[in-house]
């Protein structure tokens, strides 16, 4: 079958026309003038314009159907049918077209009939300015049983008009027998290959071969080694499908590998979700004590107020007792006073009647006044002596003191005291001091040693004293003054010192309680935040991150710097918390976008594996999606040159770059994690020991200023003046030597009975006041007691509520666990209750202490879901499932998301264990086995198929040859020689074919046996299968499932007398030798794939795309008159004008394509001229005959004249003529 003609409506720059086509018909013209437009229509009706196939203008080295340059526009069927030209269109407003391929029988073929194939297809434009695209709208083939005529397909011929191409089936079947397949492409190629084998159809991988190998046949190709030219223009592979086979085989085994890792994960998973249980646990279990502990410690509180009324009660009425029993002795005693009394007023009464009693009387009221004015002088005699005493004492003492070197004032004072000390006598006072305090004390004074006191004691001798006096305690200049200066000024000292030791304290305190330094604006806000908004839950990000390496803490804390303060809140309270930051002006207090964070995690991803934030373990959702957002992209870097490429980049050391800068991240004070915190105690600690050691020395200095000041306590001046004791002395003497003088016999008895009524009075008195004291004891006893009570009855409701409340948490802890008793939780506080010897004080340090404990167990659990959450899946997470409360908060709120969240990882840990693993494992066996199935059925039992078939086509290729002959020489194709390392390759597919049919499940990675040598073949596959480097391991697998390249292929050239030469050892392959045989297997491939050769019609018409015009002038004619003398081919051969004329003799038809310009073509403003030349062949011989006899002759003449020949050659060939 050949063509007899082309029809065009509305197809490229070309005008509607009919194309008759000759057997060997020469399409000419300019490089871009529309040649390449006839060649691609024949195209798309030969491919029904499969993508798979068709190959739009493959002529042209600069332009594909995969794309093109800037400057050129691609190549489409829309494109065609909208006179696409860059951005402009010769129908822009879309348009209808149509391509009508006729084809007749040849000579011999009288089975066939002529017939239409007919491509009707509509486009239309979309989009605006520079983006406009032309748009396939409409693609429908048909197969018409008679030839059609252009007219078929105008409405009218006179304007031009185009029947719609949802009309032309309905039209068409007016005049002709037509079958229409849509865009069924397959069904179409099959009838129309079947057509030109006089049949109604052939099979789908006949037709798709015959199509692939027509248009392989159209663009010349480079001859290239021999290998390439069997293995890619002989044997056939359809590299999509190889292609989507090996990435369905890496899909398999990628998932079991999958399900595999996911087992282990799942795993891994259960074992980190047993050890949050286990801490989850502990946690509780640490908490109920504590609560327990809380009810015991209320109860007890309340038992011991109980008991200290009782006896504070007991207490009263023992004191109301007591006041009775005496109040009655007192009134007995008081009646027995009244009784003496009247006997010692009687006997009084009767002494003053006695005359020796007056005169006595007047002489003791003489010495009684002497004696009194004697004592009054002693009294002060002896308050000087005292003082003298403690003067001279203090002054050793102060001198004894060595101040600190600092203390100038302090030293010069001291300087003047010894002097002063120095200038003392105080030897005459050790004989009189005696005597005077002797004589002070005495119930009778002497005379005589009044008189000697006073000889000692006078103004004359002040013996130094009024000197170290004035030295020690003067208003001015003295110790006393410096003293009190300097301390004056060590007390501010050691306020300041007292102060620091207090803060160190309390920031020891706090870091011991696991407790960072905020900075003083966030512990404020903190502090605000609690009181007002504790449900917002504030937190400060540094107390929920905990570092993985100490290594890269301190660079990646510098990175992060204040943000490390940053308070997060729950998402629902964002706005009222920064309203209050705004309210109290807190301009350094930064609250975390939580909710935008979690956003921007869910969007962005994880980050990358090289990024500083998987140096750190935040639990908190918050806490680590913020981290994630903000600082994911910094990556860790080695070096400086890669941090010089890297926009946020942070080396170990502290190096860093962000914003297009670099600067230094170091931090020196620490605050993430446990070490951090211990870090930054032990450096308190130690500052802590500085001061108080400071502290101690101030309080060493203070002591010594304290000793001197207490030296100089109580110091006064000292007057040693006795003089006006004689008068006294003389006084008493005559008055003493009087009363001895006078007879008391009488009296005597009087007096033993006066004074023994005296003492019975007296002991009354005694006893009278002991009671009155007694009474007044017990009194204020009463008072303190019943203060007590009432104290007690006070907070008695306070302790009951406060029982109350804790009872009320042991019920919220049953009512949060539903695992606990309350009856056994209650016993449990009873039991403690019961043992002797406890106290409310002890009971609470333990509660406290339970506290901690479950504190520090909770920050172990956030650890492990911290852990937990950086390998699990986005939907394995525990949303919202912990937060750790801050100090001061109570921890019920906390316990009862511990418990929920125990809850939640239990049954997780179940399903895990369960139906998790369990369905994994059913899973993994599935994958398992279809991974085998396909593997071994579908990839090493293909390849080595393939290989197989690839041998069987060569063998064909070689039969097929043997019916073309290129002069005398034929041709052979050898696929003797093996690729080595493929052949290995080959073997174990092999192997596993032969273990495919022994075996009925096989599985290579299993049980069944596979040869040792085998293996590593296997284990190399599989790492391909899996390897991260995808376009290298897809390449080389493609490169294994190639079957094309297991042998070394070589075409051998045979000569009639039995010469044998492979073609591989032949010159360059630059074009010479190798072109022959190269047209010769191509030739093969086509009259294969077309069945030229086989009994029966065939297609025998072939298209030439400016091959022949890339041949020298001889091989171009020899392959043109093999291809129509040999194989009798219609042959359409495309090129340039100026290369076609030496070859215009061999056809007889042309067709000359021109653009002209300017016309109007819609938006365009050329158009496609089609000239038609008929040739007279014999005529165009003669006359390129003379042509190349001339041009010799003029290359001869040019060539002598360039080179002219020695004059001895002129001569002899002159002779010679």
């Amino acid at each position: 079958m050949k063509l007899d003609r082309l029809i065009f409506v509305n197809w490229g720059h070309m005008a509607a026309g009919t194309y008759e086509m000759g057997n060997l018909t020469l399409l000419t013209g300019p490089t871009g003038a529309g040649k390449s437009t006839m060649l691609d229509a024949m195209q798309v009706v030969l491919t029904a314009a499969n993508k798979n196939i068709m190959n739009l203008n493959p002529g042209q080295d600069e332009m594909g159907q995969g794309g093109a340059p800037r400057d050129k526009t691609r190549r489409s069927v829309e494109g065609y049918l909208v006179g696409a030209e860059k951005n402009l269109f010769a129908r822009p407003h879309g348009a209808h077209g149509y391509i009508a391929a006729v084809f007749h029988p040849d000579d011999g073929e009288h089975q066939c009939q002529p017939f239409t194939a007919l491509v009707a297809a509509s486009a239309r434009v979309e989009g605006g300015g520079e983006a406009r695209q032309p748009k396939l709208e409409q693609f429908n083939l048909f197969l018409v049983d008679s030839p059609v005529v252009e007219e078929d397909f105008l409405l009218s011929v006179d304007s031009g008009e185009v029947v719609a191409v949802d009309n032309i089936h309905r039209a068409l079947k007016l005049k002709y027998k037509v079958h229409e397949f849509n865009d069924r492409k397959t069904d179409y190629l099959s009838a129309l290959y079947g057509r030109f084998r006089g049949r109604s159809t052939v099979n789908k991988d006949e037709a798709l071969l015959a199509a692939k190998a027509w248009v392989q046949s159209v663009a010349y190709r480079k001859i290239g080694a021999v290998h390439e030219l069997v293995r890619d223009e002989i044997l056939d592979m359809d590299q999509k499908q190889l292609q989507g086979d090996v990435e369905r085989i890496s899909g398999l085994m990628k998932d079991v590998a999958t399900l595999r890792h996911e087992g282990a994960r799942l795993h891994e998973n259960s074992q980190r979700l047993e050890k949050l249980l286990g801490l989850l646990a502990q946690t509780s279990s640490s908490h109920e004590g504590h609560v327990v502990q809380e009810v015991y410690t209320a109860r007890l509180r309340l038992e011991a107020d109980k008991s200290e009324e009782q006896r504070q009660r007991q207490r009263v009425q023992q004191c109301e007792n007591d006041k009775k029993t005496r109040s009655a002795a007192s009134a007995e005693r008081k009646e027995r006073k009244g009784r003496l009394d009247s006997d010692r007023t009687t006997l009084a009464a009767r002494m003053m009647g006695v005359p020796a009693q007056q005169q006595k009387a007047g002489l003791e009221a003489r010495i009684g006044t002497a004696t009194a004015n004697a004592r009054r002088v002693l009294y002060e005699l002896s308050q000087s002596l005292s003082a003298a005493a403690i003067l001279d004492k203090r002054a050793q003492m102060a001198l004894a003191t060595r101040p600190p070197a600092a203390m100038d004032r302090v030293t010069a004072s001291l300087a003047i005291v010894a002097d002063a000390y120095r200038g003392t006598d105080l030897l005459p006072l050790a004989d009189v001091s005696p005597k005077v305090f002797e004589q002070a004390q005495a119930a009778e004074l002497s005379a005589d040693v009044l008189r000697e006191i006073a000889l000692v004691l006078n103004d004359e001798n002040d013996l130094g004293l009024p000197a170290l006096f004035a030295s020690l305690s003067a208003p001015q200049d003295s110790l006393q003054n410096a003293v009190t200066q300097q301390a004056v000024l060590h007390e501010k000292t050691m306020a300041d010192a007292e102060k620091r030791v207090r803060e160190l304290g309390n920031r020891k305190a706090a870091l011991a309680r696991g407790e960072v330094e905020y900075p003083p604006a966030v512990k404020v806000a903190m502090r605000v935040l609690q009181e007002q908004y504790p449900e917002a839950m504030a937190q400060v990000l540094c107390d929920l991150v905990e570092p993985k390496s100490e290594e890269w803490q301190a660079a990646i804390e510098g990175y992060i710097k204040g943000a490390r303060f940053s308070i997060l809140v729950k998402p629902e309270w964002e706005r009222d918390v920064i309203n209050l930051v705004r309210q109290r002006d807190w301009r350094e207090v930064k609250v975390l976008q939580g909710k935008l964070c979690l956003k921007d995690l869910e969007r962005q991803g994880p980050p990358p594996p090289n990024s500083i934030v998987h140096e750190l373990l935040a639990p908190n959702d918050i806490a680590w999606a913020y981290l994630a957002s903000q600082y994911g992209t910094v990556l860790k870097v080695k070096s400086v040159e890669e941090l010089q490429a890297t926009k946020r980049g942070l080396m170990i050391d502290g190096k860093a770059s962000g914003s297009r800068t670099y600067f230094l991240a170091d931090a020196k004070e620490l605050v993430f994690g446990k070490k951090a915190r211990e870090r930054q105690l032990r450096a308190v600690t130690q500052e802590l020991e500085q001061a108080q050691n400071d502290w101690a020395t101030f309080k060493e200095q203070e002591g010594s200023l304290a000793q001197m000041r207490q030296a100089l306590i109580g110091l006064r001046e000292v007057n040693l003046d006795a003089t006006s004791l004689i008068p006294f002395a003389d006084e008493l003497s005559a008055a003493q030597q009087a009363l001895a003088a006078l007879d008391l016999t009488e009296l005597e008895d009087m007096q033993r009975r006066l004074n023994q009524l005296l003492d019975e009075v007296a002991e009354i008195d005694r006893l009278n006041e002991e009671d009155v004291r007694a009474i007044a004891g017990a009194d204020k006893d009463i008072l303190a007691a019943n203060r007590v009570v009432s104290e007690l009855l006070a907070r008695r409701d306070a302790l009951l509520e406060a029982v109350q409340t804790q009872a009320h948490r042991l019920g919220e802890l049953v009512k949060d666990n539903p695992a606990l008793n309350f009856s056994d939780l209650s016993a449990r506080a009873d039991a403690l209750l019961a043992r002797p010897g406890a106290t409310a004080t002890a009971s609470r340090d333990v509660a406290s202490g339970l506290d901690l404990e479950a504190r520090h167990h909770l920050t172990g659990a956030l650890n492990a879901l911290s852990e937990y959450h950086q390998v699990c899946r986005n939907d394995e997470r525990f949303q919202d499932a912990l937060a750790f409360p801050m100090q001061n908060v109570p921890f019920d709120a906390t316990y009862r998301q511990v418990v929920a969240l125990a809850a939640v990882a239990n049954e997780r840990v179940s399903a895990v264990r369960g139906t998790g693993i369990y369905n994994n494992q059913l899973e993994l066996e599935k994958a398992t086995k279809s991974f085998n199935d396909v593997f071994t059925k579908h990839f090493c039992v293909e390849i080595k198929t393939r290989v197989d078939e690839g041998m069987r086509t060569l063998r064909q290729m070689n039969n097929e040859l043997r019916n073309l002959s290129f002069g005398q020489d034929s041709y052979i194709i050898d696929w003797s020689q093996w690729e080595p390392e493929l052949r290995d390759y080959l073997e174990f597919f092999e192997a596993v074919a032969e273990l495919t049919e022994s075996a009925e499940s096989l599985d290579l990675f299993g049980e069944n046996e596979l040869p040792a040598r085998h293996v590593p073949i296997r284990d190399r596959l599989v790492g391909l299968l899996l390897s991260e480097d995808q376009d290298r391991a897809r390449k080389e697998l493609l490169r294994i499932a190639d079957y094309r390249n297991y042998r070394r292929y070589d075409i051998i050239c045979e000569s009639p007398n039995g010469g044998r030469v492979r073609l591989s050892t032949w010159g360059t392959g630059s074009g010479g030798q190798m072109e022959t045989p190269a047209y010769i297997v191509r030739a093969a491939v086509v009259t294969n794939r077309l069945k030229m050769f086989e009994k029966g019609p065939s297609l025998r018409f072939l298209v030439n795309d400016e091959a022949f015009s890339k041949m020298d002038e001889t091989r171009a004619r020899a392959v043109l008159c093999f291809m129509r003398d040999n194989l009798n081919l219609q042959v359409v051969s495309a090129m340039p004008t100026m290369k076609a004329g030496p070859l215009k003799d061999e056809f007889n038809r042309e067709y000359n394509f021109t653009q002209l310009k300017p016309v109007t073509n819609g938006e365009l403003d050329f158009c496609v001229e089609v000239k038609e030349l008929l040739f007279k062949q014999d005529k165009m011989r003669l006359l390129w005959a003379a042509h190349r006899e001339l041009a010799r002759q003029k290359a001869m003449q040019l060539f002598d004249e360039q080179y002219p020949p020695p004059a001895s050659e002129v001569v002899d060939e002159g002779a010679a003529k």
